[in-house]
């Protein structure tokens, strides 16, 4: 059952493909008591927990494991990280190397089970990407629009590109001009959106990387580090936290949540230090020009609605860090040294941030700590299959983007 955190409203979990009720809330789903299905893999390990009838068939998973060394660098004994990239000598399996695999393959599923005809999808990178490959998987209808910047980014790792598959770039525009087209064009050829934070399986398939630390760690952490951007991320875990605290068998309390952002680009530490509900719009800066993980600039954060940010920083008693480059940079190069794996722009601003976090006292030395590692292992990626950039791009300019994409939808639908 989908529930309306704002009215109340509820609805059938299985019928027709919802992202949204009241505009101010989002729709959380209502779960049976959590059975871990060991038979299954990686993340469908967790169906009870996501919004789906029927676990999908890929192998798609991160890895919680304990880092001792990195730990004693940080001043901490007791710190694990949930790496979401591809690093299969230690289970992970994420094909696009980030944790948006975990969002997409449930979504996914979910749009397969309603019918729908084909979705469509902004992006600056990750997450279309995610939509490429896993789309391609399972020939379902996807085309991701990006900005032409971005348009390597959606690169793939040896799995043929399928016919349902298409990118379109924006030449000369940005993920805002992204966002506008995908919508205007899925209203136009009846193709979904994916929703973003208001998309319960983005959100609910992200949170089956603390099911996965708890039933490793055999505990609820006692602090939760991420970076954040738009925060799909940190509010699905949230969602999980929730439920694993009211359930009571890896502890009764929730973690401490904390979340970095790049110095030169940070609304939520900005609203959050300053003690407000909302990001006002001085909170915005006019471009995230300079930001070290530029994945991370969003000009449009969940942080006021009802279940988003504020509320989880609020309710977890979290704190927030904004992070400079040269900071992010040396602790990205310090944890491939440590754990021999690379990892993203954007997990390096979060150890940099917890980093910051222990320094300052927010975190002591025998607190159990759960760092997000949210994408790495691209270089090992790189070695079992040459990453490839996108073929057969469609490159138009904004005013003709939006019949653009229509058209290509529809040809695939």
């Amino acid at each position: 059952m989908l529930v309306c955190n704002c009215c109340g409203q509820r609805y059938p979990a299985g019928g027709e493909y919802l992202l949204d009720c009241c505009a101010e809330g989002m729709l959380v789903a209502e779960y049976p008591r959590l059975q871990v299905r060991d038979h299954l893999q990686g993340l469908w390990r967790f169906t009870d927990w996501l919004p789906v009838q029927e676990p999908g068939t890929d192998d798609i998973g991160g890895s919680t494991f304990r880092s001792e060394d990195l730990g004693e660098l940080l001043g901490l004994d007791d710190l694990w990280v949930a790496f979401n990239g591809w690093w299969p000598e230690r289970g992970a399996h994420c094909p696009t190397c980030s944790f948006k695999d975990l969002e997409v393959a449930p979504t996914l599923q979910r749009l397969v089970e309603a019918d729908a005809a084909g979705v469509i999808v902004a992006t600056a990178g990750n997450t279309g990407r995610a939509f490429a490959d896993l789309g391609a998987g399972v020939a379902f209808p996807v085309v991701v629009v990006t900005a032409e910047d971005h348009v390597d980014r959606i690169w793939r790792s040896g799995r043929p590109t399928a016919p349902t598959t298409a990118v379109v770039g924006i030449a000369g525009g940005d993920y805002n001009d992204a966002i506008e087209v995908a919508a205007e064009a899925a209203a136009l050829v009846g193709f979904e959106l994916e929703g973003g934070v208001k998309n319960v399986a983005r959100r609910d398939g992200i949170g089956t990387l603390l099911l996965d630390a708890v039933t490793t760690i055999g505990r609820m952490p006692n602090h939760y580090v991420q970076a954040v951007g738009g925060g799909p991320g940190p509010i699905g875990v949230w969602g999980a936290a929730e439920r694993l605290a009211a359930d009571g068998r890896f502890g009764g309390v929730q973690p401490r949540f904390h979340l970095a952002q790049n110095a030169t680009h940070h609304p939520v530490h900005t609203a959050w230090q300053a003690g407000r509900s909302t990001i006002d719009p001085d909170d915005v800066p006019a471009s995230g020009e300079g930001a070290y993980a530029d994945v991370l600039v969003n000009r449009h954060p969940a942080y006021g609605l009802r279940g988003g940010l504020h509320d989880l920083l609020v309710a977890t008693k979290g704190q927030t860090y904004a992070v400079e480059a040269d900071e992010a940079a040396l602790w990205r190069r310090t944890f491939t040294e440590v754990e021999g794996i690379d990892i993203m722009e954007a997990p390096a601003v979060a150890l940099a941030g917890l980093a910051q976090a222990v320094a300052a006292g927010e975190i002591a030395r025998d607190d159990c700590v759960l760092l997000s590692v949210t994408g790495g292992g691209v270089d090992r990626l790189n070695e079992d299959a040459p990453i490839q950039g996108p073929s057969d791009v469609v490159l138009v300019p904004r005013a003709e983007a939006v019949e653009v994409v229509a058209k290509v939808a529809d040809g695939l639908g």
